[in-house]
């Protein structure tokens, strides 16, 4: 996962700053500027160049920014939530198969009971779907990365009951 933000990002983008990469002079500039290390910025506009890249802030109008300094927020995020359930994975992976089990238990009923409180009851059937499939993915590329082993699956909801 690239850990840099998008070079063409489009106005309204938002990226977090990462305080790291670009050179130490850039990342000094930057934060007597005002930017804060895990703070999330609106992109007005980038300047792709052959060397590097600048990038417009909203929140610091009239100045540019080493864009290899800056991540996407969703891919951000992405990688920090992949991390947090890697650490919890590693610790239930301590416990044996019997604490590898509860874990995906708990974490099943964690989503389920965060996917009710966020979502609409009338979008329920199409929300679990979604995730079933997002699922169905993540293990397609869990067995190719860690195994080696490419499988063309597809994951399907048939049924989706209201008692």
């Amino acid at each position: 996962m690239n850990d840099t933000m998008n070079i063409y990002a489009e106005k309204g983008h938002k990226v977090v700053f990462l305080n790291k990469n670009g050179t130490e002079s850039q990342r000094l500039g930057a934060r007597k500027k005002g930017l804060i290390e895990g703070h999330v910025y609106t992109v007005e506009s980038t300047e792709v160049g052959g060397y590097s890249t600048g990038v417009y802030l909203k929140e610091f109008p009239g100045y540019s920014f080493n864009s290899v300094m800056f991540a996407d927020l969703v891919m951000h995020t992405l990688q920090n939530t992949f991390d947090q359930l890697n650490d919890l994975f590693d610790a239930a992976q301590e416990q044996g198969s019997e604490g590898m089990a509860e874990h995906f238990k708990s974490m099943a009923y964690a989503l389920g009971a965060q996917m009710a409180v966020s979502g609409k009851p009338e979008h329920m059937p199409e929300f679990i779907n979604m995730v079933i499939t997002e699922l169905g993915r993540g293990i397609q590329v869990g067995l190719q990365t860690a195994h080696g082993i490419k499988n063309d699956f597809e994951v399907q909801v048939h049924s989706i009951k209201k008692d």
